[in-house]
Formats: C-alpha cells, sequence, structure tokens
C-alpha cells in the first residue's frame, strides 16, 4: 500500500512560520546574555555555521506578514528594541543616527552593555522553517517554545491543507474530527482554529466541539493539552516537541 505523501505548505506560509520560529529564538536569546556571548563567538569563529550572522541586518517581522503570525515573542522582541533605540538615540533601521553621540550614551555606566550586547545578538539570529542544526540547539538549550508564544487561528488553519486541519482536530478530539470533516475548508478552520486559541473557560469546550470535548465524556484535559500544543508541521521547538511548552512562564526580558 502507497504511504499518503505528507501535506506540502507553500513558500509564503514556510516564511511566515520561520518568522515565528525566529521570534521565540531571539525572545530567548535576548534575555540571556551569556547565550549571546557564546553565539557571537560561533559567529566569527565559524562565520555561516550557525543561527546568527553579527554584521549583517536584524531579522524583523517580514513586511506585509498578516497580523495572526505576530507572536508574544516577535512582540516582546520589538520592544525591547524600541526601548533600545528610544535611549540610544538610534534610526528605524536600528543603527545610529549620530555616531558620536553614541559613543558617549555607551560610555554612561546606567548603560548595561552585557544586556544590549544580547538584544543586537539576539535580533540577528534567524530559524528558518524545519530547521535543525546550532539553531535549534541554542532553542533547546534556553528553552524556547513556540507554543508558549503563539498559537494558530482560524485566518492561519486557512492557509495549511486540509488535511493538517483534520489532524489539529483529530488530536483535540476524534469524535471532533468526525464533526467537522463534512464542513468547507474555511468553516472547519474557522471551527478548529478557535479551538486552539482557546485558554479561557474550561466550560466553553462542549460549545466549541459540539460535544465532543466536555468533563462528563473525560475528553476535557487531553483536549486541552493538544490544544495548547498543536502546532503546524517545521514550526515546534524542542521545548514544544517534549510538551514543556503549555506551563512554560514568560521570559524576562530586561530593556534597561
Amino acid at each position: 500500500m502507497d504511504t499518503p505523501e505528507a501535506p506540502t505548505l507553500s513558500a509564503a506560509v514556510r516564511g511566515e512560520l520561520s518568522a515565528v520560529r525566529t521570534a521565540s529564538l531571539q525572545a530567548a536569546v535576548l534575555g540571556t546574555p551569556a547565550m549571546a556571548l557564546r553565539l557571537a563567538c560561533f559567529a566569527l569563529l565559524a562565520p555561516g555555521a550557525g543561527p546568527c550572522g553579527l554584521f549583517g541586518a536584524a531579522h524583523r517581522f517580514p513586511a506585509g506578514t498578516r497580523e495572526q503570525y505576530a507572536s508574544q515573542a516577535w512582540r516582546r522582541v520589538e520592544e525591547v528594541q524600541a526601548a533600545w533605540a528610544g535611549r540610544l538615540g538610534l534610526e528605524a533601521g536600528g543603527y545610529a543616527a549620530d555616531p558620536p553621540a553614541l559613543w558617549v550614551a555607551l560610555g554612561d555606566p546606567a548603560v548595561d552593555l552585557s544586556r544590549l550586547f544580547a538584544v543586537l545578538v539576539a535580533v540577528r539570529c534567524h530559524l528558518g522553517h524545519g530547521e535543525a542544526g546550532i539553531g535549534l540547539e541554542v532553542a533547546r538549550a534556553l528553552g524556547a517554545s513556540v507554543a508558549a508564544d503563539w498559537r494558530p487561528g482560524p485566518a492561519v488553519l486557512e492557509r495549511l491543507p486540509k488535511a493538517l486541519i483534520e489532524e489539529a482536530a483529530r488530536a483535540i478530539a476524534p469524535g471532533f474530527a468526525q464533526a467537522v470533516a463534512r464542513l468547507r475548508k474555511a468553516e472547519m478552520a474557522e471551527r478548529v482554529g478557535r479551538c486552539l486559541e482557546h485558554r479561557g473557560d474550561p466550560a466553553a469546550w462542549p460549545d466549541l466541539t459540539g460535544g465532543a470535548v466536555s468533563v462528563s465524556r473525560g475528553t476535557l484535559a487531553a483536549a486541552q493539552a493538544a490544544a495548547a500544543s498543536w502546532l503546524p508541521p517545521g514550526t515546534a521547538l524542542p521545548a514544544d516537541a517534549a510538551g514543556d511548552a503549555p506551563g512554560a512562564a514568560p521570559l524576562a526580558i530586561a530593556a534597561e
């Protein structure tokens, strides 16, 4: 019997999922100066072999990318960047508008250069869709988690192959998957995406799943865990695969 081919993602979707993955890695690195220093040394000694290019431009959220891909991690990274830009008088691209003034500012004892260095390294890190290697090892060491930062909602699911939406529904509950299997793709994405995003009242689950998930049926705990952890293929980090993401604490990120 032939094995069914795995669903494929468009280049645009892969790029957007890569941005989500990159954001979680960056948020973890910018809160960890020791890892940033290790990455910088590696980049200098093995150019092009790791996730960080020290002398390239910062990896920003792709222009025109839909808001539903903007994870909590990416927002945290941008907030920290904005705080440092304001403090140091940097231009929109992140570079000095007045180099002599910047040099003086960097000599201020109140400026935590190790924290600034971590931010500068972090925003130059990148982790592609499905990419492994050093970047994935950094994510593992820091406990970075995409699932803790971002949940794929209806608008994201609608751009995925229908087979992946069905996979997410089955992970929540087989009965739920059967109930949505007859729906059009847009309707299925709406129903399943609402479940993946839901982190509120447990009593809402019967309505969300047409009764397939409830305390009385004994399906609530498994459905909540699945909804909190399911990600499109090529997006998860080691902490996600280990099941550590749902209870992960937000990363501490200092801007000063």
